[in-house]
Parts: C-alpha cells; sequence; structure tokens
C-alpha cells in the first residue's frame, strides 16, 4: 500500500476548492451546514462564559452523533450550573452531571487540568482571547491533560468565536480526508495542527474566492462575515461530508472521487481492504539537459517511487503506440524522466521535425489526463545550464547551439499542456539536496 508521504501533493488551493464546492453542494450537507453554522447544536452560542466554553470543546470528544440529545442536556446543564460552581463539585456530583457522556475519568480530568490552566493565565493577567490561535493552541495542547491538538483548535475556537480563524480537525479528517485530498500529514497529533494550518493559509490566501463559493453554494442566508474568509462554513461542510460520507466507507460512490477536475487526484483512504493515498501517482520530469531531472528523480525514487528513463531512441516504428504502452504498462507511483514532451520540444528544436503528429499529442495528453499525474518543469538560469552543459567535452553541443530555441520551445509547449495537466515549475538550485523532495512538495501544494 502506498502511504502519503509517497506521493507528491500538499493540498493545494485548487483540489480545495474543489472538494469543498463539491461537498457544499450536496444536499445533506447543505442541511447540516445550516443547522450549524449561525448556532452550532455541539457548541452552542447561548453559552457566553469563554471558560465554560472550554470546558464544553473538550467534553465534546468521544461523543458519537447518534447521542446528541443527551449531549445537549448535559451542555444545558453545564451553562446553568456555571464554570465556577462546576469547578467546586465533588466526584459524586460532577458524575451526575457529565455522567451520561460516558469516559467520566477523563473528563474529570480534564477539567481539573483545565482550571489549573485559566488559574495560571489569570495569576499572570493574560487573557488567552488575546493570544494569537497558534500559540494558544500550542499552549493548551502541552498545559490541559487529556487534551491533544484537536481538542485544542476546538477549545480556541469556541471560546473565541466561530469566526476567530480556526479550522478545527478531528481524526477522520486528518486520518481520511486530508490523505485522500494528497495532504502530506506526519504521524502523531501533531498531523491535526499541520493539516489545519495548510488549511487555513489557502483559505486565508483567497477571502474572496471561497466567499464567492459560499454564495454560489446556496448559504447566502447564513451568517458569514463578509470580506473574511468563510473558515468556519469552510469546516462545516468538509466535517459533515466527513460524516456522512467518508464514514460509509464506501469509496465507489464518493462525490469527490466522481469529480470530472479532481476525481483521479482523490484516494480512497475510507477503504476497509485497500486504503490508497491520494495525490499525483504519476509524475513526469522534463526540462532541458542537465536541467536536474535525474537528481529529482533519484529524490523520488527513495520515497517509493519507480523510476522509468525515456531516453531518444531514432528507431522505434511506432513512436506514438511506445509511449502509450510506456505510460498503460508503468506501475504507479512512478516518475517519468522524460516523456513524449521531449519528442515534441526537442523534435522541432534540435531536429526540425517532431515524430508524434498533433492529433497523437493531443491523444497522449488525454490519455495522461485520466491519470492523477502532474508534471514538473525543471527549470534553471540559462548560464547555469550552459555550463553544465560545456562541461561535458562537447557532448550536448548540438543543444548548445540552440539552447535559446529549446528554451521558447519548452515554454511554449507548457502552456499547452497545462490545458491538460497541472505544471509546476521547480529549480532545484534554489534550495540543498537535503531539502529538495521537501521544497517539491512545497510548489506543488501551492
Amino acid at each position: 500500500m502506498v502511504k502519503p508521504k509517497d506521493l507528491i501533493g500538499g493540498l493545494s488551493n485548487e483540489v480545495l476548492f474543489e472538494a469543498i464546492k463539491i461537498c457544499a453542494s450536496l444536499p445533506e450537507v447543505h442541511q447540516e451546514v445550516f443547522k450549524n453554522h449561525d448556532n452550532n447544536r455541539w457548541w452552542p452560542v447561548t453559552v457566553k462564559d469563554w471558560r465554560l466554553r472550554m470546558v464544553i470543546a473538550g467534553w465534546s470528544a468521544r461523543v458519537s452523533y447518534n447521542v446528541i440529545s443527551t449531549y445537549q442536556r448535559v451542555v444545558s446543564d453545564v451553562n446553568r450550573i456555571g464554570y465556577d460552581q462546576l469547578c467546586k463539585m465533588s466526584d459524586a456530583e460532577l458524575h451526575e452531571v457529565v455522567g451520561p457522556l460516558g469516559l467520566f475519568k477523563a473528563r474529570s480530568q480534564y477539567l481539573k487540568s483545565l482550571r489549573m490552566f485559566v488559574k495560571e493565565l489569570e495569576d499572570k493577567r493574560e487573557s488567552p482571547l488575546e493570544i494569537s490561535n497558534d500559540d494558544l493552541i500550542e499552549l493548551f495542547a502541552r498545559k490541559v491533560k487529556w487534551a491533544s491538538y484537536k481538542v485544542a483548535q476546538c477549545a480556541v475556537l469556541y471560546a473565541k468565536g466561530y469566526h476567530c480563524g480556526v479550522f478545527p480537525v478531528d481524526s477522520g479528517m486528518k486520518d481520511r480526508l486530508g490523505p485522500c485530498l494528497g495532504l502530506h500529514l506526519p504521524r502523531g497529533p501533531i498531523a491535526h495542527e499541520v493539516m489545519r494550518k495548510r488549511i487555513e493559509e489557502i483559505l486565508n490566501a483567497h477571502p474572496l474566492k471561497y466567499q464567492k463559493l459560499a454564495l454560489e453554494t446556496g448559504y447566502g442566508g447564513l451568517a458569514i462575515p463578509k470580506r473574511e474568509p468563510p473558515i468556519w462554513w469552510a469546516h462545516l461542510a468538509l466535517i459533515y461530508f466527513k460524516r456522512l460520507y467518508c464514514n460509509r466507507r464506501d469509496p465507489q460512490n464518493c462525490p469527490l472521487r466522481a469529480s470530472s477536475k479532481i476525481g483521479n487526484y482523490v484516494g480512497s483512504m475510507c477503504d476497509r481492504r485497500a486504503p490508497q493515498s491520494g495525490g499525483y501517482r504519476y509524475v513526469v520530469l522534463e526540462g532541458i539537459n542537465k536541467v536536474g531531472k535525474t537528481t529529482v528523480a533519484g529524490e523520488l525514487e527513495k520515497m517509493g517511487y519507480t523510476v522509468l528513463h525515456s531516453s531518444y531512441n531514432p528507431h522505434h516504428a511506432d513512436i506514438d503506440q511506445h509511449y502509450q504502452a510506456l505510460i498503460d504498462s508503468a506501475s504507479p507511483p512512478v516518475v517519468f524522466d522524460r516523456i513524449f514532451i521531449s519528442e515534441i520540444t526537442y523534435g522541432h528544436a534540435v531536429r526540425k521535425h517532431s515524430r508524434l503528429s498533433e492529433s497523437e499529442l493531443q491523444g497522449l495528453l488525454e490519455h495522461l489526463s485520466k491519470k492523477s499525474c502532474v508534471v514538473l518543469y525543471l527549470r534553471e538560469k540559462r548560464e547555469v545550464v550552459r555550463e553544465r552543459l560545456l562541461s561535458y567535452s562537447g557532448r550536448h553541443s548540438e543543444i548548445l547551439e540552440r539552447l535559446d530555441e529549446l528554451v521558447s520551445e519548452y515554454n511554449q509547449c507548457m502552456e499547452r499542456i497545462a490545458n491538460y495537466l497541472p505544471v509546476y515549475e521547480i529549480r532545484p538550485t534554489a534550495v540543498p539536496k537535503d531539502h529538495l523532495l521537501d521544497y517539491i512538495l512545497e510548489v506543488v501544494g501551492s
């Protein structure tokens, strides 16, 4: 099984936008978002004390959706009792209140630890509502017992208010939805933070785009703050999609996988037998000789990719059939170190003739577009490439003579390729070799 780290991806704005669009458009998700956006059933606005909100956020963990009515009664009782009185209760009295939710020992210890955390802040005359989201979540997760990053995110969001800019990530989103969308996540609880920050980063970078999406998908009646990224709305759209669809564990009927735009990219982490991460399972490396393709291919090979080198062979009888067979026989995850793109660029710039016709090129591009494929266009400054070519004692004299033509041909070709496949420009010398893969993931996921 291919693990998330073995796939080129990192969540991109394009994938996230399309995923939220699909999720938010589903009638069942639409209904749940409307029920929970302005007054969330788990974290109701009727609770005013931020300290009590932190208590309730922690106690909402490990409560299944089918006992929501029991949970709401507990929240109502807690709100009536108040934070100060709640902290004074004996274990027996507290059990009467929170016992119906189960896991009483953990919930009791959480309350006691939270009380110490709040007191520590008050003694320092620090208001948690004035601490940045990132710092408060980090502090909360470290100081409060039983409060992982997941609980810390929820506590901070509820304490500060729905529209404070926090995108809470639960375990299902971390383990299934995130990896299905190609998001690379580390092991352990920190994965919640990695996913939260990446999604927030995208939404904050495109606030108006996602505002418009909320209106276009029928959410104009909600109290979504204007000119701000609708992070709370996006969270609800994805969390209810996760509950209503991912939890069914039925990848064959996944609306995301059915998408003509991102379906080939989306994984199937809900599959009980063979969960599969999303991301680009076919990677094409292209660029002029000595630009660094083999170096990048080697780094990807260390991550579990099979590398297929496609050198120029003047004796192929049917070049179109050759590339069709090469693509079809490849076992993903696979890296193509050159493919038919080189046939076009070098054919036009160096040999003055391409063995692929226009219709054949289009057919090959359409063929690859049906797979989870990305093109990494490796580029360097011309003087860098020229110096490297010169160092090889005349072996690349023909390319040197036509270097400007070749660069121009590549640029034109990549513009056309981008109509069929995602194309990302990579400059290998921009970072040390040890960080090259991280750099690639950052570029592709931007």
